[in-house]
């Protein structure tokens, strides 16, 4: 009965190695790319067709008459991977499978293109990960800063 259990065991421990093995070769990402072996398996499948992405419009600095760090984004995105993109005006009630938005939070279906990202100067190595942990302390602005927040 003893030997039932510890082989029962040892095969469960096995699959389950085998499985993390497994998954990890499926989501390790190239470190020239960034893309896993599934990401360059679905670019691969889709290199030959023409990709419909819609592009919310008049975003200044992001999409602004044709131009912006999203057709930027886009362009080089086309150049390094290989893949193309007919690139549509957001226009509201229409439902495209893919599309650019700016959005404050994203959902678990969202794929995040930039984040902002802030940064606090002090005497003190630390680290700060999140806003909770900088609730009780005082941060200051630089000058120029508050000049330029009028304009």
């Amino acid at each position: 009965m003893k030997k039932k259990k510890i082989i029962i065991i040892s095969i469960i421990v096995c699959l389950f190695l085998i499985g993390i093995v497994v998954y990890l070769a499926f989501t390790k990402k190239d470190k020239n790319t960034m893309l896993t072996i599934l990401d360059k398996q679905w670019i691969e499948s889709h290199k030959n067709n023409l990709i419909d992405i819609e592009i919310e419009t008049d975003v200044p600095i992001f999409n602004y008459n044709g131009q912006g760090v999203l057709f930027e984004f886009l362009a080089d995105f086309e150049k390094n991977i290989g893949l193309e993109f007919n690139k549509i005006p957001k226009k509201n009630n229409d439902e495209k499978k893919y599309s650019f938005s700016i959005v404050d939070k994203a959902s678990k279906d969202d794929l995040v293109v930039y984040t902002d990202n802030y940064v606090i100067v002090s005497l003190k190595q630390k680290k700060y990960s999140s806003l909770s942990e900088i609730n009780n302390l005082t941060i200051g602005v630089l000058k120029d800063t508050l000049e330029n927040s009028d304009k």
